[in-house]
């Protein structure tokens, strides 16, 4: 299946700024926490996306089920599709001593229903979580681009018999690195 990568970055989770926010946003009375470590976050993205494909409207249930805080107001505009049909829901997460932002958006990919999950920290190595994404996933890279201070990543692979595609979102050359690692699953029926 062909997906153009521009109706890709539009229709799903727009998390690169919202990242480098998420030293401004804490849980409510969280103490100062230690920068993750990629094997952390890769955890906690593989636990509530990648293991919910082709369900991932379960992690709507896991935030309310885990009582996880829903992100606030600027953080949530931050990270949220830029597509305004988009439905979005975001939250703040403890993981392993953590904090990460994870979020859930429903939008279209070429007018089929795409759903995303994503999970969002500062401070991890995207070199490191590429490496983790080769050893965990089989994948095949399809797009590797940078603007501006971005650069995106996109591989596709099978996970629990579906189709799908995973996104690694980075910040490039900023003072502190940023990543958003992304299940992008589009329904082909």
């Amino acid at each position: 299946m062909m997906i153009d990568v521009k109706s890709l970055l539009y229709a799903t989770f727009f998390v690169g700024l919202a990242v480098l926010t998420a030293s401004s946003v804490k849980a409510k009375d969280a103490p100062e926490l230690a920068i993750p470590k990629p094997d952390s976050m890769m955890r906690l993205f593989d636990g509530t996306c990648a293991n919910n494909v082709p369900y991932l409207d379960r992690v709507k249930s896991f935030a309310q089920a885990l009582k996880w805080q829903n992100l606030p107001p600027e953080a949530a505009t931050l990270g949220a599709p830029l597509d305004p049909n988009a439905k979005f829901n975001g939250w703040i997460v403890r993981n392993d001593g953590h904090l990460f932002f994870v979020g859930w958006s429903e939008g279209a990919i070429n007018g089929r229903k795409a759903t995303t999950c994503s999970v969002m920290t500062k401070g991890v190595s995207a070199d490191i979580l590429t490496a983790l994404i080769g050893k965990k996933y089989t994948v095949r890279l399809l797009d590797d681009m940078s603007v501006a201070y971005q650069r995106d990543r996109i591989w596709n692979t099978t996970i629990n018999g579906e189709y799908t595609l995973i996104r690694l979102n980075n910040s490039v050359g900023a003072a502190s690195e940023a990543a958003t690692l992304s299940i992008i699953f589009v329904n082909v029926q």
